[in-house]
C-alpha cells in the first residue's frame, strides 16, 4: 500500500511538472515562415520525397510534376536550368512541395516544409528550405544545447533562437534566404535533428520572442562567457541595452571555461597575411576583459595593430575560442609556435549557454535566465 501511495505521489509530481511546461500558444499566433540556405555551391545532389509531391517553377503556381513520391534522384545545375533524374526543368529555379506529412530527403538529412532549388550564375545549386519557424527551431535546438539539459535551458534557448531567426528574416527579406546552417547563423539539421525534449521546449514556448522598445531583439548567444558577457557594440553595429553585457557567475562548470592551443607561427602568418612574426600581444581591452586589438611585431621591428575579432575569424572560432587569452611565442624542436591560454568559447554576446545551464541547476526558470542575460527585454508573443 505504501509503495502504491509513493508511486501515485511520484506520478502526480511528474505530471504536474509536465503540465507546468505545457503552455498553449496565444490565440491567433500564426507561425511565420523562414528561409534557410541548407546547401550552397554544389553542382549536384541526391534528393527524394517520401510522400505526395509537386514540382513548380520558382515563384509560380504552375505544376510541372506531380506524383505519389519522388524516388532517390540526382539533381544537377545546367546552363538552361535544373535537371532532376530524366526531367529537364528549364527555369532558373524550381520549388519542391511535399504533402503535409512528407519530408524531403537531401543527402543524409530530411527536411520539413518546401524546398527551392535555384541555379546560380556560376551553374551551382542553392537549396533553400522554406519552413515555419516552429519546425525550424525543432531542427536547431539539438545542435545548440544538449537535449538532456534542464527544460528551463531548452526553453530559454528556444525563445532566444526564435527571436534571432525572426530578426534575421526581417533583416534579409530582400535576399534569397534569411539564415544559413552554420555557427555564424544557427546550426540547423532539419527533421533529422529533432528530439523529444527539444521539440517539447519549442512547443512550450510557441510564438514567444524577446522584444525591446517594440522591436524584436537580435538575441545572440554563445557557449561560454567565462565570467562576463560582451557588449554587442564592440563587435557589430548593435547598440542595445539588453546586449550591453552582464556579469555571469554560472558557467564555471563548462568544459570550455579554460582552454589552451598551440599553433605554428607560419600558419598564423599565412592566415593573417603578416610575415616574420616575432611577438603577439594584447593592446586594447573592453569592459568585459576581452581583447579588442593586438600588437603584432615582426622581426624587422614593424608593429601592426590587428583587430582581435578579425584575428579570431582568420584563425577560426574553434581554434581561438574567445577573445580572452594570453599568447607567447617559443621555439620547439626548431619550429616556432604560438602558445595560447584562454577562457570561454564564442563571441560572448547575449545568453551564455553554460551559464544558463548553471542557472537552471540553481532552480531558475527560462524567464529568469532570459531576464538575466538580456536585461530590459520583454518576452512577448510574436506578431507580424
Amino acid at each position: 500500500m505504501k509503495k502504491a501511495i509513493v508511486f501515485i505521489s511520484a506520478a502526480f509530481i511528474f505530471f504536474a511538472h509536465f503540465a507546468a511546461y505545457a503552455d498553449e500558444p496565444a490565440p491567433g499566433y500564426k507561425p511565420p515562415i523562414v528561409r534557410v540556405a541548407v546547401i550552397k555551391g554544389v553542382k549536384d545532389l541526391i534528393l527524394s520525397v517520401r510522400g505526395k509531391v509537386q514540382i513548380r517553377p520558382f515563384q509560380s503556381d504552375d505544376i510541372l510534376y506531380e506524383a505519389d513520391s519522388l524516388a532517390k534522384s540526382e539533381a544537377s545545375a545546367q546552363s538552361w536550368g535544373v535537371k532532376i533524374a530524366d526531367m529537364d526543368f528549364k527555369f532558373y529555379g524550381i520549388r519542391i512541395i511535399p504533402s503535409n506529412e512528407a519530408t524531403i530527403d537531401i543527402g543524409k538529412r530530411s527536411f520539413r516544409g518546401e524546398v527551392d532549388i535555384i541555379r546560380q550564375k556560376d551553374e551551382t545549386l542553392l537549396v533553400v528550405n522554406h519552413i515555419i519557424v516552429e519546425d525550424y527551431l525543432k531542427g536547431v535546438l539539438y545542435h545548440e544545447v544538449s537535449h538532456w539539459w534542464p527544460i528551463a535551458v531548452l526553453e530559454a534557448q528556444a525563445i532566444a533562437s526564435r527571436s534571432f531567426a525572426l530578426y534575421q528574416a526581417a533583416a534579409n527579406k530582400n535576399r534569397d534566404y534569411d539564415l544559413e546552417t552554420d555557427v555564424y547563423s544557427q546550426v540547423y539539421g532539419g527533421a533529422t535533428s529533432e528530439r523529444y525534449r527539444t521539440n517539447k521546449a519549442v512547443v512550450n514556448t510557441a510564438g514567444k520572442v524577446l522584444m525591446y522598445k517594440d522591436k524584436i531583439l537580435p538575441a545572440y548567444f554563445h557557449a561560454t562567457c567565462a565570467g562576463h558577457t560582451e557588449d554587442a557594440s564592440v563587435l557589430w553595429k548593435t547598440d542595445l541595452t539588453p546586449l550591453k553585457g552582464v556579469i555571469c557567475g554560472f558557467c564555471n562548470r563548462s568544459p570550455h571555461f579554460h582552454w589552451k592551443k598551440r599553433i605554428l607561427v607560419k600558419d598564423i602568418q599565412k592566415a593573417i597575411g603578416i610575415k616574420n612574426i616575432k611577438s603577439i600581444s594584447p593592446k586594447k581591452f573592453d569592459s568585459s576583459g576581452r581583447i579588442v586589438a593586438l600588437d603584432i611585431q615582426t622581426s624587422e621591428g614593424k608593429i601592426t595593430e590587428y583587430s582581435a575579432k578579425d584575428f579570431r575569424q582568420k584563425l577560426g572560432g574553434n581554434t581561438i575560442k574567445s577573445a580572452i587569452f594570453t599568447v607567447s611565442i617559443r621555439l620547439k624542436r626548431g619550429k616556432k609556435y604560438a602558445y595560447f591560454e584562454g577562457a570561454g568559447w564564442g563571441h560572448g554576446v547575449g545568453m551564455c549557454q553554460w551559464g544558463a545551464f548553471g542557472m537552471a541547476r540553481k532552480g531558475h526558470n527560462a524567464q529568469d535566465i532570459l531576464k538575466h542575460y538580456y536585461p530590459g527585454a520583454d518576452i512577448e508573443i510574436y506578431a507580424e
